[in-house]
């Protein structure tokens, strides 16, 4: 049993915990998950996977987005105390708000609450794809939330990220990032149910209309991508941004770069 709590040895606030229940049926006293989970804010809403090797919990201590965000670790060795490092479910699931309570059900629904902007406590969901060479599951999120392939593939070891980079100025699809498209491609072919859209980035340098435009060309030139490999066009969607929608307005020139982008979705 999983229990978030503020117990006599907790880190901070509240803290999780693991209680485990012997042959004849007592459980044990609550066990801290340590240092990997817990930190001196508070650790909420656990959620732990069917076969008992994935937590998902709600935090504020692990930096993130806003108020607490959801993550997701690895139980690691069979141990209850060692854990993979905590990947934050991204910006597309979490907001500048409250997120936690996140649930999965039998048919691999994901559920989660959420204080966002538009909601009050609004209950939201996103659905769950496995990949043919993975037994692992990957989120992905329906209609207006979407949770792509982030930061969660470090976790479960599949080389995809869910931002394609650009050099200044160009709409050239650098070779490191083919490979990962490569990968998405052959694994989407046959899952018609689903479609990819594309949404072009810059930085804010040059006009606002030369942005526009180059925004444009980056999604389109990763869509001739997937379509070389085998996803019909009618499954790819393409939209440029602009410099509107920045990751960093101020920071280093590497920060800055990643402004310099196009990001993937993958919806149902």
């Amino acid at each position: 049993m999983i229990v978030s709590m503020d117990y006599k040895n907790s880190r901070g606030n509240d803290d999780i915990y693991i209680c485990l229940k012997d042959e004849d049926g007592n459980w044990s006293a609550p066990d801290n998950l340590g240092p990997t989970i817990n930190t001196s804010g508070f650790e909420i809403s656990p959620f732990l996977s069917e076969d008992g090797k994935i937590l998902f919990f709600s935090s504020d201590g692990h930096g993130g987005y806003g108020d607490a965000d959801i993550y997701m670790s690895r139980r690691l060795y069979d141990s209850w105390g060692i854990w993979s490092k905590p990947i934050n479910l991204g910006n597309n699931i979490n907001s500048k708000s409250f997120d936690a309570y996140f649930f999965l059900s039998e048919n691999k629904d994901a559920y989660f609450a959420s204080n966002r902007e538009g909601g009050l406590s609004d209950i939201y969901t996103s659905k769950i794809l496995t990949f043919e060479n993975t037994k692992e599951p990957a989120l992905l999120s329906v209609n207006k939330f979407k949770l792509t392939e982030t930061e969660i593939q470090e976790l479960l070891g599949m080389p995809i990220s869910r931002n394609i980079y650009f050099e200044f100025g160009s709409a050239e699809v650098a070779s490191s990032s083919i490979e990962m498209i490569n990968f998405l491609a052959s694994n989407l072919q046959t899952k018609i149910q689903y479609h990819i859209e594309l949404i072009g980035h810059t930085d804010k340098e040059g006009t606002e209309e030369f942005n526009q435009k180059l925004s444009e060309n980056r999604a389109e030139e990763v869509a001739k991508y997937f379509n070389n490999h085998g996803i019909d066009s009618l499954r790819v969607f393409t939209k440029g941004v602009g410099e509107i929608q920045p990751i960093f307005t101020n920071g280093t020139d590497q920060e800055m770069a990643k402004n310099r982008r196009v990001e993937i979705y993958i919806v149902k």
